[in-house]
C-alpha cells in the first residue's frame, strides 16, 4: 500500500489479495466465459487430431449422405432370417441349415453367408459341413462368420465346418478395433497368427466373383474383384443402402417367387432379425448385423465407398475456422455486427458439404466447435481491450 497520491500520474488500488486484484483486472464473470472459449479453441484441434469426435461425424455423414445423394438400391443381397425363437436349442439349426443351402445353391445363388457364430463343436456339423461341400462342388462357397473377442477370433469348432467353410469376421469386440458399423465403418481384415480374415461383406462379394483375384491391400486402398475401395487405416466406410429384401428360412424359393425377390446370382446371408442380439444402433436407426454386411455387400459392389479425409487435413480445418473466427469477431467494432464471425464456420459447413455431396467425409465437429469458440473469444477480447484501453486511446484510463 501507498500512502499519499499516487506517482507520477498512476491509478493506485489497495487490494487485499492477488486474486482481489486479477478480479479486479478481469471481472469473474467476463473472465470465465472467456477462459471457457480459450479453452476449447486450444483444445478442438487436438480432439480433432485425435479423432474424439469420429462417431458423431460419421453419423452425421451418412445422414448427409442420405439426403445429399439418396440411399443405395438393394440389388446383391438377399436376406434369410435365422429362426432362433423357433428352437430350444441352437445347435438344431446346423442340420437344418443343410436343406436351406442346397435350396439355395438350386435356385442359383453365388455365395451363402452365415452371421452366426459356430464356435462350440457339435454332432450336427458333420450334416451341416456335407451340405457346405456339396455348396462348394456346385460353385458356390459358404462362409461362416468369426466373433472376434479379446482372446481373439472364435473359429469354427469342429474340424469338418473348418475344412468346408469360409471363415470371416463379422463382428469387433477386440481393444484393438473400433466399434463394429455402429459409426459407419468395418474393418477390411484381420491379421492373426494363423492367417488373414477378411470381412464377411468383402470376402461375400469376392467369391461372387468366383474367385477371379484374391482381395488384396493396395496403396492404401482394397482391390477387390479388379476395383478399386478407398479405405481409411484399413477401415471401409459404408455409404447408406436400403433395406435388402428378406426370404423365409423354411422355403426361401418359394417365398422368394412369391415375394417377386429373385435370388439367382445374389448373395445369399443368414443371420438373426429378431430379438435384442446383434443389432446396432445407426443413423438410419436400428439395424440388425446381417443387415448392416448387406449394406456394406451394396456399398462395394455398386463402388459407392465413401473416402474419409485425412485427420490432418480436419485438424487443420479446425485451426482456420477457429482463427478465423476470433479474427473476425475481434477486429469489428460494431458491438451488433461481431456474430459475422460465424459466417467463417458457415463457409466451412458449406466447403463439407460440396465434399460430402462429392463422396469425401470430412469432420465436422470440431472445426463447428472451434467456430463457435473463436466468435466467443473474439467478442470476449475486443469487450476487454474496449473496457481496459478506452476506444481509440491506445493506453489505460
Amino acid at each position: 500500500p501507498l500512502d499519499g497520491p499516487a506517482p507520477h500520474g498512476l491509478e493506485v488500488h489497495r487490494e487485499a489479495s492477488l486474486l482481489a486484484l486479477v478480479h479486479h483486472i478481469w471481472p469473474p464473470r467476463q473472465g470465465r466465459r472467456f477462459a471457457a472459449a480459450s479453452l476449447a479453441l486450444a483444445l478442438t484441434p487436438l480432439l480433432s487430431l485425435l479423432l474424439v469426435f469420429e462417431p458423431a461425424d460419421l453419423f452425421i455423414q451418412s445422414r448427409l449422405l442420405s439426403l445429399m445423394r439418396g440411399e443405395l438400391p438393394a440389388l446383391n443381397a438377399v436376406i434369410v432370417p435365422a429362426p432362433f425363437d423357433e428352437v430350444q436349442d441352437r445347435r438344431e439349426l446346423r442340420a437344418r441349415n443343410a436343406p436351406l443351402i442346397d435350396a439355395l445353391v438350386g435356385a442359383g445363388v453365388r455365395a451363402i453367408a452365415f452371421d452366426i457364430a459356430y464356435s462350440a463343436p457339435d454332432d450336427r456339423d458333420a450334416i451341416f459341413a456335407e451340405a457346405i461341400e456339396r455348396a462348394a462342388a456346385a460353385g458356390v462357397p459358404v462362409l461362416l462368420g468369426v466373433p472376434v473377442g479379446t482372446a481373439g477370433p472364435k473359429l469354427p469348432g469342429s474340424e469338418a465346418l473348418r475344412a468346408a467353410a469360409w471363415p470371416a469376421i463379422v463382428q469387433y469386440n477386440h481393444p484393438e478395433l473400433l466399434p463394429f458399423l455402429a459409426t459407419g465403418k468395418a474393418r477390411a481384415r484381420l491379421d492373426t497368427g494363423d492367417g488373414t480374415l477378411w470381412h464377411l461383406g468383402v470376402l461375400a462379394l469376392h467369391a461372387r466373383t468366383r474367385f477371379a483375384t484374391e482381395p488384396a491391400l493396395a496403396g492404401g486402398q482394397l482391390l477387390l474383384g479388379g476395383q478399386l475401395h478407398p479405405l481409411d487405416t484399413g477401415r471401409l466406410y459404408l455409404h447408406p443402402v436400403a433395406r435388402s429384401p428378406v426370404v423365409s428360412y423354411d422355403d426361401p424359393v418359394a417365398d422368394a417367387a412369391a415375394r417377386g425377390v429373385e435370388l439367382r446370382d445374389k448373395i445369399v446371408l443368414v443371420g438373426a432379425m429378431s430379438g435384442s442380439e446383434d443389432h446396432f444402433v445407426t443413423p438410419a436407426g436400428l439395424r440388425y448385423g446381417v443387415e448392416l454386411h448387406a449394406a456394406l455387400i451394396e456399398t462395394l459392389a455398386q463402388g459407392a465407398s465413401p473416402r474419409r479425409s485425412d485427420r490432418y487435413h480436419s485438424t487443420l480445418l479446425t485451426l482456420l475456422m477457429g482463427a478465423g473466427a476470433a479474427a473476425v469477431s475481434a477486429a469489428i467494432g460494431d458491438r451488433r455486427l461481431r456474430p459475422l464471425g460465424l459466417l467463417v464456420p458457415a463457409a466451412g459447413l458449406i466447403w463439407v458439404l460440396a465434399r460430402a455431396y462429392g463422396g469425401v467425409s470430412t469432420d465436422l465437429s470440431a472445426a463447428l466447435l472451434a467456430g463457435i469458440a473463436g466468435t466467443i473469444w473474439g467478442i470476449k477480447l475486443h469487450d476487454w481491450r474496449l473496457e481496459r484501453f478506452g476506444v481509440g486511446e491506445g493506453r489505460p484510463r
